[in-house]
């Protein structure tokens, strides 16, 4: 799974518009997570709204790697 994670130009995102699942083949998935400017990303929430769109997600099994685009 890809994760990313985009600032919207609005203060807050609703769960049901928060995150949007891409499946690019053989396994791969594009998990896509949209905060408003004044909101926190928090990872654990946008797994568990990732587990209710059908992607299987296991905290203890999985690695994550963080990397940033600078402005």
């Amino acid at each position: 799974m890809l994760l990313t994670i985009q600032s919207a130009d609005v203060p807050a995102v609703a769960d049901d518009q928060r995150v949007r699942l891409e499946d690019l083949g053989q396994g791969f998935y594009r998990l896509t997570a949209l905060y408003g400017y004044m909101e926190t990303p928090n990872v654990p929430r946008i797994m568990n709204l990732a587990a209710k769109w059908g992607l299987p997600v296991e905290p203890t099994k999985t690695s994550f790697y963080l990397g940033r685009e600078p402005f």
